[in-house]
């Protein structure tokens, strides 16, 4: 009995390893049809290794989820859009997963958007969470830390066309469209009269006081 049990337990053992080696190196897709895949904010790995299941992207959520915990990567995927086509090997689509190489996105921010508009374009376009992006606008320390003598970004983030990958964090973001507003602010010559009476902060609110009543008239 004791041989019996041991051969079952070497060819059981060696029929998982090959089914586990099957999985890691599918045959090579030719011509692959690349589709976007979506992570959300919150997402489980779990949730994630059906959906890719569902998408047929792997055949074996089970075995995703194993070798995501046992390369240590199962809590570091990020959220996004992300370009992925059946039959992509396992490790690679982890590498994908985890790295943030997110599809790019271009989105125009419009003229008079306050902060609260701005925060739902971005929220649209799966880039931010409108809580989170709207947290950090109004985070004193991240403001202090842009140089911003203000109660929050309202006004400083600059409306005009970025370029956006998504899986970037909501800072980053914000960080970019405020060194947007310093670049133009910058680039302008405003009379040393008007600075001497106003400060930069009174400039931006004064600038948002008449987008907003523009854009109600």
């Amino acid at each position: 009995y004791l041989i019996l049990f041991f051969l079952f337990f070497v060819i059981s053992g060696y029929l998982l390893w090959d089914s586990f080696f099957r999985f890691l190196s599918p045959p090579p897709t030719k011509n692959p049809s690349f589709q976007t895949f979506r992570i959300l904010p919150g997402m489980s790995l779990q949730a994630i290794a059906l959906h890719l299941t569902q998408e047929e992207i792997i055949h074996d959520p089970y075995k995703f989820m194993i070798l995501a915990w046992s390369t240590g990567l199962g809590k570091k995927i990020q959220w996004g859009d992300f370009e992925l086509y059946a039959g992509i090997p396992p490790s690679v689509l982890l590498n994908y997963l985890t790295t943030g190489k997110t599809m790019l996105k271009r989105i125009t921010i419009p003229e008079g958007f306050t902060l609260q508009q701005i925060a739902r374009r971005l929220v649209e376009e799966n880039l931010v969470n409108e809580k989170e992006f709207l947290s950090s606008a109004c985070d004193p320390h991240f403001i202090k830390a842009l140089g911003i003598d203000g109660q929050s970004l309202e006004g400083y983030l600059f409306p005009d066309t970025y370029v956006f990958h998504r899986g970037m964090s909501v800072q980053s973001i914000q960080t970019k469209m405020v060194q947007r507003f310093e670049e133009i602010f910058n680039g302008i010559k405003i009379d040393d009269g008007i600075m001497d009476n106003f400060s930069l902060i009174k400039i931006v609110t004064l600038a948002s006081i008449v987008e907003k009543e523009s854009s109600l008239s």
